[in-house]
């Protein structure tokens, strides 16, 4: 289970791809802004993020940093929007 951080980051992070992106993502920098979290609790979103394999850091030199969407990140919220429901 996600921490609230984490879970809003996640969605915030979809959001910004769609739901059937996998392996890219978008600058780090918007994912942060439209997150509304502060600096100390965007890092830690992202870092639970990584641990789990949902997202990845992706830093290149010649680029603003990434977040990559891995795929488990799209399932477990298309899982967690649809409990309750009888869709299989």
């Amino acid at each position: 289970m996600l921490s609230g951080e984490a879970l809003n980051l996640a969605f915030t992070l979809r959001d910004a791809v769609g739901p059937l992106v996998q392996g890219d993502g978008p600058a780090a920098s918007a994912v942060k802004a439209a997150s509304g979290l502060s600096d100390a609790a965007f890092d830690a979103a992202v870092a639970e993020l990584e641990s789990v394999g949902f997202a990845q850091r992706f830093l290149d030199d010649q680029t603003e940093p990434r977040l990559i969407v891995q795929a488990p990140l799209q399932i477990y919220l298309d899982d967690l929007e649809n409990q309750g429901s009888d869709e299989l």
